[in-house]
């Protein structure tokens, strides 16, 4: 398997899941990678942190590469294709840009070990990320690095942790990823359940 798809969900976005995996499976039955992409998804209705989520995801994987998606998110229609070319050199992770869709508002992200830290407005794009879980990094190395077990938050925190062992990346000039984000109460969002 050279490929692990990870999406972690809530009961709640069913129905983004369900696109979201037809239009990831008709991806791979389109590029014949039935064998060498796997799909594997963690659901509950916000019981666990996500950052417990991810790490449970990356213990699932078989794949050499893990890639997780969120399930309210998309990729290119050709992105699954461009991730395995980009895994022949053998890099630590594969980097690419991003589209972004906050409340309505378009802007870009660019992926890259190039950068320090997470910031805006750099090299011409809305926001700079290092990798992390939406970008393809090598199983072997997602698992030496855990996740924090926390409910918001997770994704920077382990970006800054796991930058310190990526030494080679592949970066794909275009834009793979597309991330749509509308927002709600903070508490709601996370699963946080108020103190009485």
């Amino acid at each position: 398997m050279k490929l692990s798809i990870l999406i972690p969900t809530i009961i709640e976005r069913q129905k983004q899941f369900n696109e979201l995996t037809t239009y990831l499976r008709n991806q791979i039955d389109i590029w014949d990678l039935r064998g060498d992409v796997e799909i594997l998804s963690l659901c509950d209705n916000k019981e666990l942190p996500i950052g417990e989520k991810r790490q449970a995801l990356y213990d699932m994987a078989n794949g050499e590469y893990a890639w997780q998606i969120d399930d309210d998110d998309s990729i290119s229609r050709d992105a699954i294709y461009d991730i395995l070319q980009a895994m022949e050199g053998a890099p630590d992770c594969i980097t690419f840009q991003e589209l972004c869709t906050i409340d309505g508002v378009e802007s870009t992200s660019n992926f890259s070990l190039k950068y320090d830290d997470w910031a805006d407005n750099v090299d011409g794009f809305d926001h700079v990320r290092t990798p992390f879980f939406k970008t393809p990094i090598r199983t072997d190395l997602c698992r030496q690095v855990p996740v924090p077990p926390i409910r918001f938050g997770e994704d920077h925190q382990w970006a800054q942790a796991i930058k310190y062992i990526l030494k080679k990346e592949y970066h794909l000039e275009k834009f793979i990823y597309y991330y749509i984000h509308n927002s709600s109460p903070f508490n709601e969002r996370y699963g946080i359940i108020p103190a009485v």
